[in-house]
């Protein structure tokens, strides 16, 4: 069958019987068929005139991206790999030139190629389709660039190292401000994020220039700035805002700031700080001598470094008979905890610190306000909106903050009556917080939940855990109960947090109260395995409950000291813990300040610090010899006693209503005369 020309041989095995055949009128579904003698010698039926081959036209490929077939053309690998392909299929390429924009392709038929007449007929489809496919292997991209920052753009282009050209071109036109990259897909794509992640940069860069302002501190006195200097301020300002230059002048005593608004502004902050911890002072009346001695090179060395030996950095200036001092020693240090403030010093310095924080705070005014515009929010979270913040917070003396921010969500914590209510920082890096609230809304990566044997979430934390988690957690525990069994005292299953804020639950037995078995060790040693679990996925926060306070009915001031004291074991123990921060977190008030307790009996009062929550039972002391007027003091961390013994610390104290002398002490403490003359104490001479 011959599909070119729509015909066929037919072979008979007599030949006689042909022309009977040819004769006959033949019909082939409804047509009638043109039946001739094939005459093998001449290639063709009897009476037909020999066939030519009409060669194709040649056909212009149009709607081709310019760019691709100049790179390719350009490119001598590239265009004879293609030439040489399309070559095989009879297609010679005419590649553009002058004013030529089109690409032309020509067919190379004879009749010499086997089958001509069928691939003549269409050839031209498939030369195009091939030259098509061809060119889809390369890409095209274009990056457009700004009129401000072309000349910026084009040297970066410059340091553009590219390994092989013959796989991808760059191209600039349209004034610099149009890149052009084409070539293969891969080198092609790999080039155009490279030079958009620069482009990127350098607008970044740009922008920030244009907000950059200068700002010039000029108040600061000439020994100040002498100290300030040897604390080696300048480069620790830059250190912390990166995009701040820092110059001093000493000549003139200024300090010039170039940087982001909010840069500037917080370095000049920095430096109010740091200046109001100087202690500074006039000595008059300096001899000539002892001046000449304190601007000796190797003095000032010495005294400098025995100052440092005992942590004070000071400085000083010679001006006549006068000699002016400024040094690091610091009267009374105000750390904010948490909400509130820590004020240490002398009792006279804390005392007027406390009263001009009180006085300070009288003053603070809160108010809310809603704006509803289009695009505020996008624009207060923006570094412009910020910056614009600054200003308004410096010029107006208050602080604005945005709903949703860290400080929001900070106050409407406190405002709910939940957070923190006592805190303390043990072995330098472990941070561990009594913490009120609910605790499947705490953003840590681990919390632990109590259960039964069967892990059946029926408590109120394991109701909470289910509803806000999803039932993918209880999906999970099924699986473990399937095919691990009961949780016994020790297991602890590990899961997923689900749709928590946690990322891990640390379900493990929740212990029931029997005095006299041991039960609290099996607690203890339950969270010590919780923690080491914890610290094997390199969990470094982790809320953990009040366990076995509820229907377990463990006494509260067991289980939390338990509890405490498996975290005091672990961070000695286990010092490569991951674990660094550990919120003792429960819904019950009790529970919490049972927290609170462990907390100071373990770690120490000293090292517990109290939030503005009433601090739970307080023992409060008072003078008899003047009721009206008695000064009540509150000592925390106290625990009283059934018998009216009260424990401070490892120290219990009785009072008792009898003689002295009749007590067992080891000593007993008595108050006589200059001269110890002991007649008046009748009882002690009795004895």
């Amino acid at each position: 069958m011959n599909e070119t020309d729509e015909s066929c041989l037919v072979y008979f095995e007599d030949y006689k019987v042909i022309g009977n055949v040819v004769k006959q009128r033949h019909e082939l579904r409804g047509k009638i068929l043109d039946v001739k003698c094939f005459q093998r010698a001449l290639g063709r039926a009897e009476g037909e005139k020999e066939r030519t081959l009409q060669i194709p036209r040649p056909i212009e490929v149009q709607n081709i991206n310019l760019y691709k077939v100049k790179f390719v053309a350009n490119s001598e690998d590239k265009r004879k790999a293609i030439e040489r392909e399309l070559c095989k299929h009879y297609v010679d390429i005419k590649w553009p030139s002058g004013n030529t924009q089109n690409v032309q392709l020509i067919c190379t038929l004879s009749t010499d190629v086997k089958g001509c007449f069928k691939i003549a007929k269409d050839w031209g489809k498939q030369a195009h389709s091939r030259f098509i496919s061809h060119m889809d292997g390369f890409v095209f991209h274009r990056v457009e660039v700004l009129h401000d920052i072309k000349e910026k753009v084009i040297e970066f282009l410059k340091t553009v190292n590219i390994t092989n050209p013959s796989n991808v071109a760059i191209i600039i036109e349209n004034e610099q401000r149009t890149i052009i990259i084409v070539g293969q897909k891969e080198e092609a794509d790999n080039l155009k994020e490279t030079v958009e992640s620069s482009i990127n940069q350098i607008i970044e860069q740009e922008e920030k220039e244009r907000h950059k302002v200068k700002d010039t501190l000029t108040n600061l006195k000439p020994v100040e700035l002498k100290l300030l200097e040897a604390q080696r301020f300048s480069q620790a300002l830059e250190n912390n805002f990166q995009d701040l230059n820092v110059h001093v002048n000493a000549e003139k005593c200024e300090i010039l700031f170039e940087g982001m608004i909010g840069s500037v502004q917080g370095a000049k902050l920095k430096i109010f700080e740091t200046r109001s911890s100087f202690t500074s002072g006039r000595v008059q009346n300096v001899p000539k001598l002892s001046a000449t001695l304190y601007k000796n090179e190797e003095t000032i060395e010495f005294i400098q470094h025995q100052l440092k030996a005992d942590g004070i950095i000071a400085v000083w200036e010679v001006s006549d008979t006068a000699l002016d001092i400024c040094c690091t020693v610091q009267k009374i240090n105000i750390l904010e905890q948490y909400g509130g403030f820590e004020v240490r010093g002398l009792n006279k310095g804390v005392q007027d610190a406390y009263t001009h924080l009180f006085k300070l705070l009288s003053f603070i005014k809160q108010k809310q306000h809603t704006i509803s515009k289009p695009g505020i929010v996008e624009h207060v979270r923006s570094s412009k909106g910020k910056d614009s913040i600054n200003i308004i917070e410096n010029n107006l003396s208050c602080d604005i903050v945005v709903e949703g921010d860290e400080a929001f969500k900070q106050m409407t914590e406190k405002i709910h009556g939940s957070g923190v209510q006592a805190s303390c920082r043990v072995f330098d890096t472990r941070s561990i917080c009594a913490w009120q609230g609910d605790m499947t809304e705490l953003e840590v990566d681990m919390i632990i939940n109590p259960s039964d044997k069967g892990l059946r979430f029926v408590g109120g934390l394991g109701k909470a855990i289910i509803s806000k988690g999803g039932k993918s957690i209880q999906y999970e525990w099924t699986y473990f109960i399937g095919s691990h069994g009961a949780l016994q005292d020790d297991d602890v299953f590990i899961g997923r947090g689900g749709n928590l804020k946690a990322k891990h639950i640390a379900h493990i037995k929740s212990q029931e109260w029997k005095q006299g078995q041991d039960k609290e060790k099996i607690l203890e040693a339950s969270v010590i395995k919780c923690l080491q679990e914890a610290s094997k996925i390199q969990v470094s926060s982790i809320a953990i409950p009040a366990i076995g306070c509820g229907a377990k009915a463990f006494p509260v001031d067991i289980s939390t000291t338990c509890i405490v004291s498996a975290l005091r074991k672990v961070f000695l123990e286990y010092q490569d813990s991951s674990v660094t921060e550990v919120y003792l977190s429960d819904m019950n008030t009790k529970n919490v300040e049972g927290f609170t307790h462990a907390l100071m009996q373990t770690f120490g009062r000293s090292n517990v610090m109290m939030s503005d929550a009433e601090i739970p039972s307080p023992l409060k002391i008072y003078s008899e010899n003047n009721a009206q007027s008695s000064t009540f003091v509150t000592l925390q961390g106290i625990c009283q006693h059934k018998d009216g013994t009260v424990a401070v610390g490892n120290i219990s104290v009785t009072l008792i209503k009898g003689e002295i002398a009749k007590q067992k002490a080891d000593v007993i403490v008595n108050t006589t005369a200059f001269n110890l003359d002991l007649r008046n104490e009748l009882s002690l001479l009795h004895y």
